[in-house]
């Protein structure tokens, strides 16, 4: 309840960057928080994307550690870029952009990066997702 999709990346004809993602979720909501959530594995590959640095100029980003992801941030520069930006603190997320937060998730092991090797290997993903995603996922060829 309360998430919406929102579609503006698909919209767009030329290669799509998270950054001018969220520079333009930040024009259209002005000093309203907004978190950027991923896990522990996209974060580790973060400096790997286009202007990383400056998505905390736009919003907060919000570490999902899994379970058995609390692992060192290998890349020095991001780990830099962690350190300067990090807090423990959630009321420093009442403001419109600029923190780091690791939270535990107590959910199952899964993420997108095993999801995706599963499906390289054609190994079974049933009670990973949902049987109509399972289904979506066969059906249109991803990650093969």
């Amino acid at each position: 309840p309360g998430l919406v999709v929102d579609r503006r990346e698909l919209a767009r004809r030329n290669t799509s960057y998270m950054t001018e993602t969220l520079q333009s979720l930040r024009a259209e909501i002005k000093t309203t928080p907004l978190c950027l959530i991923m896990g522990m594995d996209a974060f580790q590959l973060l400096h790997s994307w286009h202007q990383w640095t400056t998505l905390t100029d736009y919003a907060h980003i919000i570490i999902a550690a899994r379970p058995g992801s609390h692992e060192a941030i290998r890349n020095p520069a991001l780990r830099k870029f962690h350190e300067n930006h990090a807090c423990k603190n959630r009321t420093a997320l009442r403001r419109p952009a600029g923190h780091i937060m690791k939270i535990d998730v107590p959910l199952l092991d899964i993420s997108a990066t095993r999801i995706r090797r599963l499906c390289a290997q054609q190994r079974e993903l049933r009670y990973l997702l949902p049987d109509a995603v399972i289904n979506y996922i066969h059906r249109e060829a991803l990650y093969t």
